[in-house]
């Protein structure tokens, strides 16, 4: 069974398709919250949360720290 995902992990989908936002793709992202499960993406300027599923990811690593910052300022918009 594959480590649990934490926050601070870059991670990406394992059937490779790409996170979306309308016309806008996103390879990887950020995992700022697990309870509830909840990414963002390393730029800062998108939010998953009731789409996507801890299973559906892997994680590549842990998220630089330029990125993980950028994520965590939307931890504030994850609904409890």
């Amino acid at each position: 069974m594959p480590d649990a995902l934490v926050v601070g992990d870059l991670v990406w989908r394992k059937d490779g398709r790409h996170l979306r936002s309308g016309a806008a793709m996103y390879e990887t992202a950020v995992v700022i919250s697990v309870e509830p499960f909840a990414l963002a993406s390393t730029e800062g300027d998108m939010l998953w949360q009731s789409t996507v599923k801890p299973d559906e990811f892997e994680a590549l690593c842990k998220a630089p720290k330029p990125w993980f910052d950028a994520a965590m300022r939307r931890q504030k918009d994850v609904r409890k």
